[in-house]
């Protein structure tokens, strides 16, 4: 703020905003200048850089008072306005799980290497946010990040203050959105054919849509394409499953059957007697896939309780790669498919900002090679 002066009468005048207009005649550039060099854009020179921004600082410039009356004046002439704001929607306490602090990490490395703030909003049980936070009717969000969502694309098209400002999604497909995402028929296609090479001949596979939808769906025709590569019939050796073990919402990802957790997680003790039966009327069962780590553990728990040895019994591959199984010793022995969710994170944030700033229109679809992490909990088939 400019400090107050005295007028003739002897009055105190208040302190008016110090504007880019006085920053550019104390120094002797345009408002243009000034307005470049205060984003320290690479086409100036350091020196001049440094010389606004000094003189910037001595004035007392308050940037957040002139944005705002910049958006006034830009929204009247109907120009696009840059608030330097993502909205990014995420489920409920996603802050306790790893899959989410590695997407966020990569959102938040695109983000912040273009001086752009997230604003984290928690989308509810069904997909779907409460209402939507203010920032949205007044037009202070510059384009929209989501995990899955639902129907949220459709209610921000019709949201005042959003229109059709760019949406991405990640991991899972939404209408009418660009998606970045991990290719998931290739990462069951590698767990699967690691299995194969050890030996393996039956399998018993956690990705159905019962499990995850659409991309559950996704993963099974990976497992489908290594069977027939190996000329195995499916309807032979694949053995789909649907028992529910419980949920895998946060906080209670990461809980095992008969835990302090059973009430709140959905472990039915009738549902897992149903699976140990299973398990043990299908004895040429040697591998299995499970649909994330957090069932991975679930079913390992399970097993190892009941008799069986992971992995001279059985193997077990988890997927996501982000919750470990450790040994006695603390080393995650859990073999598992790595999907890249800082990159499909960072992958995300870089294109929603280069389409705000550049008005490059979005990828319909960026999709990411997985790895496949090989530890203790597979080994070659037992014989016999």
């Amino acid at each position: 703020m400019k400090p107050p002066e005295v007028t003739r009468d002897g009055e105190i005048e208040a302190a008016r905003p110090v504007t880019m207009r006085h920053i550019a005649e104390r120094c002797g550039v345009t408002t243009a200048t000034v307005s470049l060099a205060l984003r320290q854009d690479a086409r100036l020179s350091a020196a001049t850089i440094a010389r606004v921004q000094a003189v910037a600082l001595e004035l007392g410039y308050d940037r957040s008072q002139n944005q705002a009356a910049r958006r006034m004046v830009m929204r009247r002439y109907g120009r696009d306005v840059v608030n330097q704001m993502i909205a990014v929607f995420l489920p409920r306490y996603f802050y306790k799980a790893n899959y989410f602090a590695h997407l966020m990490e990569g959102i938040m490395d695109a983000l912040t290497e273009h001086d752009f703030n997230p604003v984290i909003v928690e989308l509810g049980l069904g997909g779907d946010p409460r209402p939507l936070p203010p920032v949205f009717p007044n037009s202070e969000v510059d384009g929209v990040i989501m995990y899955g969502g639902g129907a949220l694309p459709a209610r921000l098209r019709a949201a005042q203050g959003f229109g059709q400002r760019p949406i991405v999604s990640v991991i899972l497909p939404a209408e009418e959105c660009s998606l970045v995402a991990a290719d998931d028929e290739y990462g069951a296609y590698l767990a699967t054919t690691h299995l194969l090479e050890l030996g393996h001949r039956h399998f018993q596979s956690w990705f159905n849509e019962n499990n995850g939808g659409a991309v559950m769906a996704i993963r099974r025709a990976g497992v489908l394409r290594a069977l027939r590569e190996w000329q195995l019939d499916p309807a032979v050796h694949l053995h789909d499953a649907a028992w529910y073990m419980g949920t895998i919402i946060p906080p209670f990802h990461l809980a095992l059957p008969d835990a302090d957790h059973r009430d709140n997680t959905g472990f039915r003790q009738e549902v897992q007697d149903e699976y140990i039966r299973y398990m043990r009327a299908h004895p040429e069962i040697t591998a299995i896939l499970a649909s994330n780590d957090a069932y991975a553990r679930r079913i390992w728990y399970l097993l190892r309780r009941e008799g069986w040895r992971i992995p001279d019994d059985i193997s077990i591959v988890g997927y996501d790669d982000t919750d470990p199984m450790p040994d006695e010793h603390g080393l995650n022995i859990l073999t598992s498919v790595h999907l890249p969710l800082v990159e499909v994170g960072r992958g995300a944030g870089e294109q929603i900002i280069d389409s705000v700033l550049n008005h490059v229109a979005l990828a319909p679809r960026l999709v990411l090679p997985p790895t496949l992490q090989v530890r203790a909990s597979t080994a070659p088939a037992k014989r016999g």
